[in-house]
């Protein structure tokens, strides 16, 4: 997987053309929990034989507490097929060209002093192997002062966790429970059936637009998507949003955004669903 230093350094180089995009989700709401706590094990490294860091496991909602005494709880976890950078300011596909194989793992991070928490040394496991070290930013749910999410595979584990390790003595592991796993192996699809705008809109009335959207994926998930002006610099018409599409189903919104603005005769919105993208032009009378 790229860092995610490079691949916001990709999207940067085009973030003018590159507006927000969808999001999908069928996970647990916040504070999931498993009721289970083990006490500290020590593991051992297979090449030596030696010991290795002490390990413990936490359920979601737990604290851990690093040796310098400032506590981190990883409260809720969930899956996403599209999450939006706060970092670049635009959706993000777990692969810039389009995986339709990979989803994001999004963790609800806080630390005691209300610290960055994509400075922490976290990863996410699967089946015990560490399948992404890197995250995005992303905007954090009530209660939690970061939420950052890590590229997975879509894949069917039997066991997951998020980990952080403070120090190479110790570490420690949120593990997800079977209703994160489950999602982990299924994944939603959008299709956009209708993105309809009207043929002229008065300069200075607001932007407006019916949109339909069809889920036909094996999961329930979240459509997340703006609408914005392809001509003024990605300039939003509707901010960013989402609703819940379940799957084999379609639903229809409508869409109501800023005021048109400007002295050009024609506009042209862009609907960026972060997978793919959807064009209406409108005449400003």
């Amino acid at each position: 997987m790229p860092s995610r230093r490079s691949v916001l350094a990709s999207l940067l180089a085009g973030v003018s053309t590159v507006g927000p995009g969808c999001v999908s989700s069928g996970s647990p709401g916040p504070g999931t929990q498993v009721g289970r706590t083990t006490t500290p094990t020590r593991e051992r490294t297979e090449s030596t034989g030696t010991p290795g860091p002490v390990v413990k496991s936490l359920d979601l909602g737990e604290s851990a507490e690093s040796r310098d005494g400032t506590p981190v709880t990883v409260s809720a976890a969930r899956i996403r097929k599209i999450v939006y950078s706060v970092d670049v300011g635009t959706m993000v596909h777990p692969f810039p060209g389009g995986d339709a194989e990979a989803q994001f793992l999004v963790a609800d991070v806080s630390t005691a002093d209300g610290g960055d928490v994509s400075t922490l040394p976290l990863a996410v496991t699967l089946d015990g192997d560490v399948v992404a070290d890197d995250a995005y930013r992303i905007e954090p749910t009530p209660g939690a002062n970061g939420a950052l999410a890590f590229w997975v595979p879509v894949s069917a584990p039997a066991a997951g966790a998020v980990e952080w390790r403070p120090s190479p003595e110790r570490r420690y592991r949120w593990t997800l429970p079977e209703s994160v796993l489950t999602t982990v192996g299924r994944s939603p699809t959008f299709a956009v059936r209708r993105f309809d705008v009207p043929d002229a809109i008065e300069r200075g009335a607001r932007f407006t637009a019916t949109l339909e959207v069809e889920n036909v994926g094996d999961r329930d998930g979240h459509f997340l998507a703006v609408v914005y002006d392809q001509g003024s610099g990605s300039v939003p018409l509707v901010t960013k949003f989402a609703f819940e599409v379940q799957t084999g189903e379609s639903v229809t919104r409508e869409l109501s955004g800023g005021a048109v603005e400007g002295d050009r005769s024609n506009v042209t919105a862009v609907l960026d669903w972060g997978v793919d993208r959807r064009e209406a032009s409108f005449a400003v009378s």
